[in-house]
């Protein structure tokens, strides 16, 4: 205890371990070596001590907060929720457990329960940013992103969150608000440099907002900070195409593809650079793998209905324009 307490964590694991080989039913040290295994982000490992703590300790409830934690960082959602969910159960007016379960929801998809549990509590709570922020995600998570951005903006401001500024970023970018989503992105950035996503979002608002060569400067430091990240490569791919730069935007596309094979817009892009650089049986490639995927995408049966009449391929150019006729009466956008 005395190396936990001093941040001797790799030490306090290592004597944990020891002594419960010596004293297995020891449940406080299950529970340290639980926490002493967090700190050092073994997450997978903090789990099991937990769930042998609650083996030793069943119905324990600050064991199984412990254990909903380890499982939230874990990214175990899901599973974090059932442990949520039951302490939830037994104690309905412990705000603790309230929003640890309501985050574990809007992580694992079910942001709409989130709200529905929340938003009865918010005239008690709205000076408590924990709950604000909670509160906030799940709104947005729920496509309510007016007022989820709104009360997101508030809690960043308030806290001088990077995460929260990152968040808000994200919902007015959706909204399409991109001056908001470039100031708040870059609020993000000047507060913590190396927030994943952060550098990535402002060099897409700069780039919606019509600055695209800024956008790509930016792209420079994302790529940088995350040589992985595809939605940087996706961009950086978009703006080499829009610039006439194929090679490199192939580049960029290419490698968005060998991380996420299932990326349907750089399979479509790398369409229009095939198509851009003369290679059009390539891209009629490309774009029949996007239309068997997503068969009611306008913009692939479009291109492919343009590249059959070119190649020849009458009868399959007709096929594509019938279809593109069907969507877009179906929806004119």
């Amino acid at each position: 205890m005395a190396a936990q307490q001093s941040g001797q964590f790799a030490s306090a694991v290592q004597q944990y371990q020891a002594l419960l080989k010596q004293t297995p039913g020891l449940v406080p040290a299950w529970v340290n070596l639980g926490i002493s295994l967090v700190q050092l982000q073994r997450f997978d490992e903090a789990v099991r001590s937990y769930q042998q703590a609650l083996k030793l300790s069943p119905g324990n409830a600050a064991i199984q907060a412990n254990l909903a934690l380890a499982l939230t960082k874990a990214g175990e959602f899901a599973k974090a929720a059932d442990v949520l969910e039951a302490l939830h159960k037994s104690d309905a007016g412990n705000l603790r457990y309230t929003l640890l379960l309501a985050n574990a929801w809007v992580e694992s998809g079910r942001a709409e329960q989130a709200v529905n549990v929340l938003a009865p509590l918010e005239a008690g709570e709205s000076a408590n940013l924990d709950f604000e922020f909670v509160f906030a995600s799940a709104l947005i998570r729920n496509k309510n992103l007016k007022d989820g951005l709104s009360r997101m903006e508030a809690v960043a401001r308030q806290r001088g969150s990077a995460e929260a500024y990152l968040l808000a970023g994200q919902a007015a970018q959706k909204l399409n608000a991109f001056v908001q989503a470039r100031a708040d992105a870059a609020e993000a950035v000047r507060l913590e440099p190396g927030l994943p996503g952060a550098y990535t979002l402002l060099a897409t608002a700069t780039d919606s907002a019509g600055d695209h060569a800024g956008a790509k400067q930016i792209l420079v430091k994302a790529l940088a900070q995350d040589p992985n990240d595809v939605q940087a490569l996706l961009l950086q791919g978009a703006l080499c195409y829009q610039n006439r730069e194929l090679a490199d935007a192939r580049a960029s596309l290419e490698r968005a593809i060998r991380l996420d094979p299932g990326q349907l817009t750089a399979l479509y892009e790398l369409a229009l650079v095939a198509k851009a650089a003369g290679q059009f049986e390539e891209s009629v490639g490309y774009l029949e793998r996007v239309e068997r995927t997503d068969p009611n995408w306008l913009p692939p049966h479009v291109e492919l209905s343009s590249l059959y009449f070119r190649l020849h391929r009458a009868a399959d150019g007709a096929r594509e324009k019938a279809i593109v006729d069907r969507l877009s009466a179906t929806d004119p956008k």
